[in-house]
């Protein structure tokens, strides 16, 4: 038989199997009232959905590492940023200068293009990066796909021209063609959503 006072330890299989409907019942009442005080933003939502028939204590370990999963360090300090990055092989139709390694892509070649969509779960904007980033074929791993990572590479072009960063990469030399820390800007509100919010 399970006790009301243990609720947050049960999953949700445990709790249907209860045979005293009334405790059954309160059980399932204090999860869902904890839950709906977790489900703040879209991702924590979708985590909850994909994982409800864990117990809150399982529930609250996987909460806890995707927030800091997803909390920024630099570019968005202390909020909560869902990156998606976009790779495209491309043929150049001009030559173009790796930003990664300086190279020339002359044109006929492939090459990559990597942009980076920003989810701001936070304050609810969205951001892209200012232009793509173009680089030789097999320089895909130099590109951030989560914001964590993001946020290492705006720190090490910040600090590139004060404290040299021990890598593979030259940051510096990055750092002249990207710009000091990853440039980024925010997107409007498209035409159409606008003449929608004036017609209300």
């Amino acid at each position: 038989m399970l006790k009301v006072e243990d609720y947050e330890w049960y999953t949700l299989m445990e709790i249907e199997q209860e045979g005293d409907d009334d405790l059954q019942s309160q059980i399932l009442y204090l999860r869902q009232q904890e839950m709906q005080s977790w489900g703040t933003n879209r991702l924590q939502r979708h985590i909850l959905l994909e994982h409800h028939q864990c117990s809150l204590v399982e529930l609250d370990k996987i909460l806890t590492q995707s927030v800091l999963l997803h909390t920024s360090t630099s570019l968005f300090p202390e909020q909560e940023v869902v990156l998606y990055p976009q790779f495209a092989e491309r043929v150049a139709t001009k030559s173009f200068i790796c930003d990664v390694s300086g190279a020339i892509i002359s044109k006929g070649s492939y090459y990559i293009c990597y942009q980076a969509f920003f989810d701001n779960l936070t304050n609810g904007r969205r951001y892209v990066l200012k232009r793509p980033l173009i680089s030789e074929l097999g320089s895909e791993h130099f590109f951030p796909t989560t914001i964590s990572e993001m946020d290492d590479l705006d720190e090490h072009l910040k600090t590139a021209y004060e404290y040299p960063f021990v890598s593979e990469y030259d940051y510096y030399d990055i750092a002249r063609r990207i710009g000091e820390g990853v440039p980024i800007r925010q997107l409007g509100i498209s035409h159409s959503s606008r003449q929608k919010i004036k017609k209300r």
